[in-house]
């Protein structure tokens, strides 16, 4: 299979923190998983069935088959041991269903897309703008442009991962927005602020924020 559909337009930190293309390997992503604790069943780079609206058309813009398409929607909205007990009972029409990397990628870019639009939202609140942007009269949209690339992908994987909290924004939203990028990296690579985050999706946020 072609290997192009392993590198995405955006979000690479993201895509690589969550999974492999290694099906000898527990993280391999194109088969059903369940990440634990308060996750639904997963299937690609993060696509979790606990958090999606409607499924279904997502399913059919990738042309995802049978039995796999109805098994998933079924599972939407289901969470933490809900969800474990539901991956547990599948049988192997569905466990062994392996989605393709092409497949894989566009569920990536149409989560990706609606996380990042859900970050620039919050970035554009008037409460969020007066609280921490050094000119709280600023418009939304320029407070949103006045954040750099590069931190806007690291705020797009907290909130892939329910990191962007209201606290984590007390810490690094006002660097975010005065594009303080030396600030923002001492924040990020500061290990006991992020002592709920795994050591791996740490470790890969610091080397990508410092590449």
């Amino acid at each position: 299979m072609d290997i192009k559909w392993l590198t995405v337009p955006k979000g690479q930190l993201t895509f690589d923190a969550e999974g492999n293309d290694n099906n000898d390997s527990p993280y391999f992503s194109r088969h059903i998983h369940w990440p634990g604790g308060v996750s639904g069943i997963t299937i690609g780079r993060g696509y979790d069935l606990g958090q999606q609206n409607d499924p279904s058309s997502d399913f059919d813009f990738i042309e995802l088959s049978q039995p796999l398409n109805n098994w998933l929607v079924e599972s939407k909205g289901m969470s933490g041991l809900d969800a474990k007990n539901r991956y547990k009972s599948a049988d192997s029409s569905i466990s062994d269903y392996e989605i393709t990397r092409k497949q894989q990628y566009d569920l990536f870019v149409i989560t990706y897309n609606r996380l990042e639009a859900d970050v620039k939202s919050i970035c554009q609140k008037p409460n969020t703008i007066r609280v921490y942007h050094p000119n709280p009269n600023t418009t939304p949209e320029q407070a949103w442009n006045d954040i750099p690339e590069k931190i806007k992908e690291v705020l797009v994987d907290l909130r892939y991962r329910g990191d962007y909290t209201p606290h984590a924004r007390s810490l690094i939203q006002r660097h975010a927005y005065s594009g303080d990028l030396s600030s923002f990296g001492q924040v990020l690579s500061n290990r006991t602020q992020w002592s709920n985050v795994p050591q791996d999706r740490f470790l890969r946020r610091v080397r990508f924020y410092e590449n």
